[in-house]
């Protein structure tokens, strides 16, 4: 079965109301202005419809002049249709699984994939799933073309009160070579705290681009903006593409908490032994909200001359507060905030520690703060009440060591149940994931050098050559497992 391609969004309302109801059939539609997505939603919601996107499932139901909401699996405040392009497709194949299984008869199910995500071999499986319920049911499908969507960066800013009517005007007119009407939306997002002549740069450099595709236009503004934000002192790492493997359940307590407070502004500290993922965890998050993110690192900014270092701090706090909406990176809290007696430097790091609280108490920062620390004991508690999320990182259980494992080394979903059963006991909470990455790269480094094939001999060899290394991060790891169950950490 042929997937129609739909250009004009009036063809939708044809589709759905010239055959006979409950008749199946397969449309894709474009949405491509804000109007394109005001007429789709002023259609649809006078069908009973599940919508599936990166985000979840939701169930619509038009209930005479309301529109109800009813939530089966979701993930984003948003009902509109959003393309989250740091989005899992695996997860959204799930996600569409589910919403299948939900679906009732007569409901139309619309699908929003992930499309900057999808390869051929993806969206193959992506039009095969479909067309099987399709022949199997009696439901019609909308299919957006997502790839048209751009991105809202899920939240809605609001407009700052010291900017002038006249400089947000200013503003669209720097951007008003941009066609898309919601691409130019989310651009004046990304440089709504940037001075004028710092959004004509950002305007600039979008100029030469040869592709329009928004997911690479929002990229290259990011990156224009990282560029100067980096003069200030501050370290810009772009968006992401890490996956903390193992730890998507935090991602999702992070989610559920910026949804219910529509708002980015959150701080989340993470401890546990080197090793551990935690900075890993905050490149996941500049994925998963598909958010650039830079890194805070005092060291760097600091100045023999007096008084040149605070200057440099307050410059380099002043320069996140404008990166925002990002994910700021605080690595080795402790060692910013903690004051050694007598250190040379004790007046630099008080100023650096007053610069640094006011931006955790800062609730109209549109950006989620992480910080790491591998001795959380050093970070007094009236500090720690400033993060909403305490975690603590602990070397992972062996269910979630062999999905680590299994991520960096695929041969292992081959082994028997005895085999993996072997492996979960002897990776149960002895080894980092950064060791156990490393165990995946030694076991591929031998099939390689020995040429052998993929062997649970060769995988005993190796884990147990690596227990001696592990075995000082285990009596680390105990240390902290007192000190954070009383200081209000949540063990992962």
């Amino acid at each position: 079965m042929r997937f129609k391609v739909k250009e004009d969004i009036s063809e939708l309302e044809r589709f759905l109301n010239s055959e006979e109801p409950g008749q199946p059939g397969i449309i894709r539609v474009r949405i491509e202005t804000l109007r394109d997505r005001e007429n789709f939603f002023r259609i649809v919601s006078n069908y009973r419809h599940v919508y599936v996107s990166p985000a979840g499932v939701k169930r619509i139901v038009s209930e005479g002049n309301r529109i109800s909401f009813r939530d089966v699996e979701f993930r984003s405040r948003s009902s509109l249709p959003v393309v989250h392009p740091g989005g899992n497709f695996e997860r959204f194949i799930s996600y569409l699984k589910r919403g299948i299984d939900t679906l009732k008869k007569g409901e139309v199910l619309v699908v929003n994939p992930p499309e900057t995500l999808i390869d051929p071999e993806d969206r193959e499986r992506l039009d095969e799933l479909i067309t099987q319920l399709v022949l199997s049911g009696k439901n019609r499908v909308i299919v957006l073309e997502a790839n048209t969507l751009i991105a809202n960066l899920h939240f809605t800013l609001g407009p700052d009160s010291f900017k002038s009517e006249r400089e947000d005007e200013e503003k669209e007119r720097i951007f008003s070579f941009v066609g898309n009407e919601v691409l130019r939306a989310d651009l004046l997002k990304v440089v709504s705290n940037l001075s004028l002549d710092e959004a004509e740069y950002v305007a600039f450099k979008l100029r030469g681009l040869d592709s329009v595709s928004p997911y690479r236009v929002l990229k290259a503004a990011f990156d224009a903006k990282g560029e100067l934000l980096s003069q200030a002192g501050v370290i810009y790492r772009g968006v992401r593409d890490e996956v903390a493997v193992g730890y998507e359940d935090i991602t999702d307590s992070i989610l559920q908490r910026v949804n219910a407070n529509k708002s980015l502004s959150l701080n989340v500290i993470l401890s546990g032994v080197p090793g551990t993922g935690k900075t890993l965890f905050a490149y996941s998050l500049s994925r998963e909200f598909f958010l650039p993110l830079f890194e805070f690192d005092p060291a760097s900014l600091r100045d023999s001359l007096f008084g040149k270092t605070e200057k440099k701090v307050k410059e380099a706090v002043a320069a996140l507060r404008k990166a925002s909406p990002c994910v700021i990176l605080i690595d080795e809290y402790e060692k910013l905030m903690h004051v050694p007696p007598g250190s040379s430097v004790a007046d630099t790091l008080l100023a650096t520690r007053v610069e640094v609280l006011r931006l955790l108490e800062d609730r109209s920062r549109e950006s989620i703060l992480v910080a790491t620390s591998n001795n959380p004991e050093l970070i007094s508690p009236e500090e720690l009440r400033r993060f909403h999320f305490r975690f603590f990182m602990d070397l992972p259980c062996g269910e979630r060591a062999l999905k680590i494992l299994s991520y960096y080394l695929p041969h292992v979903e081959k082994m028997d149940e005895e085999e993996r059963e072997w492996l979960k006991r002897k990776l149960d909470r002895l080894f980092s994931g950064q060791l156990i990455k490393d165990i995946a790269e030694e076991i591929t480094t031998r099939m390689r050098v020995e040429g052998r094939e993929f062997s649970f001999e060769t995988v005993k060899r190796v884990v147990e050559g690596f227990i001696s290394i592990a075995v000082s991060q285990k009596l680390k790891a105990l240390e902290l497992r007192s000190f954070h169950s009383a200081g209000g950490f949540v063990r992962i």
